[in-house]
C-alpha cells in the first residue's frame, strides 16, 4: 500500500512551483499563513485528513490568540490554495473537502488617509526629510493603489505613456492588471523613466527592501504627524479604493485597477467613508 501524501509534501511542491508563491510580492504572507497549518499538524499529516471540521477547530485556536478575522481568512485561504492547486497538479488523488468557510470581515475597519493627510506626507517628505524619493513614492502609491512590493519592483517597461496606462504584467493573484496614471504622477514618471533602462526599477533601487520604506514612512506619520501606529504604508492603497468610492467610481473599475479577485473585497472599502451616501441623500428631492 502506498504511502498517503502528506500536508509537507504538498506545501513543498506549491511552494517551488506555483509562480505566485516562488516569485510574487505575496510569497512572504503565503509561506507565513501556510506554516502556521504545519505548526498545528506538523508536515507528516495526511491530506486526506484535512477536513472543513479541522480547518474550523484551527481558526479557533488562531482566534483565542487574538487573531483578526481578516488573518485569520488569509491563513484559509493559504491552505486551500496548497491543496487546490496539487489536486490540480494530480499531486494529490484523493478527495479534499474545499472551499473552507471563510469570516465575515464587513465589521473591520480599513484605515485610510483623506487626501489633505497626503499632501501632508508628501510635504514633510521634501520639506523636513528632503527626501523627494519618499514624497514621489507616497503619492504613487495613493494615486494608484499598488501595493508596496508591486511598486518596489515595478520596472520602467510596465509604465505605458502612449495607453496612458501601469500595465502590471505580475501582481499578488498572478493575474495581469492595468491602472490609468493619473495626471498628477505623469511628470514624475516621465523623469523617472526618460534615461532608465526598461528592466530596471524605477523605484525600487532608491531603498534597501520594504523594511527601509516602511521606516521612512513610519518617521512621517508618527514623528511629524502623530498618528496611530495603525496607519502604515498599506493604508495608501486603502485610500485609493476608498477615495474612489466617495467619488462614485464603478466597483468594478475599482476591482480591476486593485487588482482583487472578488467583488466582495473592494465593497469592503465603500464602507470606509460615508460622504457619497451623505451627497446623494442631502441632493434626494422631497
Amino acid at each position: 500500500m502506498s504511502k498517503p501524501i502528506t500536508w509537507g509534501t504538498c506545501l513543498d511542491y506549491t511552494v517551488n512551483t506555483r509562480d505566485s508563491w516562488r516569485n510574487g510580492g505575496g510569497r512572504k504572507s503565503a509561506l507565513h499563513y501556510s506554516g502556521l497549518f504545519t505548526e498545528f499538524q506538523g508536515r507528516s499529516f495526511p491530506v486526506k485528513n484535512i477536513d472543513k471540521a479541522l480547518i474550523n477547530s484551527l481558526c479557533v485556536r488562531l482566534e483565542e490568540r487574538g487573531v483578526t478575522n481578516a488573518s485569520i481568512n488569509r491563513f484559509i485561504s493559504a491552505v486551500q490554495c496548497v491543496l487546490n492547486f496539487c489536486k490540480e497538479d494530480e499531486v494529490i488523488t484523493c478527495d479534499i473537502h474545499t472551499p473552507f468557510r471563510k469570516r465575515r470581515e464587513e465589521d473591520c475597519t480599513r484605515k485610510h488617509f483623506t487626501k489633505e493627510q497626503v499632501h501632508e506626507m508628501v510635504r514633510i517628505a521634501r520639506e523636513q526629510f528632503q527626501r523627494d524619493d519618499l514624497a514621489d513614492i507616497i503619492l504613487f502609491a495613493s494615486l494608484t493603489g499598488m501595493r508596496m512590493s508591486e511598486i518596489l519592483n515595478l520596472p520602467a517597461s510596465w509604465v505605458n505613456f502612449s495607453s496612458n496606462l501601469l500595465e502590471l504584467q505580475k501582481c499578488k493573484h498572478g493575474k495581469a492588471r492595468s491602472i490609468p496614471i493619473h495626471p498628477q504622477l505623469l511628470p514624475m514618471l516621465e523623469k523617472r523613466c526618460e534615461f532608465t533602462q526598461p528592466k530596471v526599477k524605477i523605484f525600487g533601487d532608491e531603498w534597501n527592501g520594504p523594511d527601509q520604506l516602511r521606516r521612512a514612512f513610519y518617521n512621517v506619520t508618527k514623528r511629524y504627524m502623530d498618528l496611530g501606529n495603525d496607519y502604515v504604508f498599506h493604508c495608501l492603497r486603502h485610500s485609493f479604493g476608498t477615495w474612489h468610492f466617495a467619488a462614485n467610481t464603478p466597483p468594478r473599475d475599482v476591482m480591476e485597477m486593485m487588482g482583487h479577485s472578488v467583488l466582495t473585497t473592494t465593497l469592503l472599502y465603500g464602507k470606509s467613508t460615508n460622504e457619497s451616501q451623505q451627497k446623494h441623500v442631502a441632493a434626494l428631492a422631497f
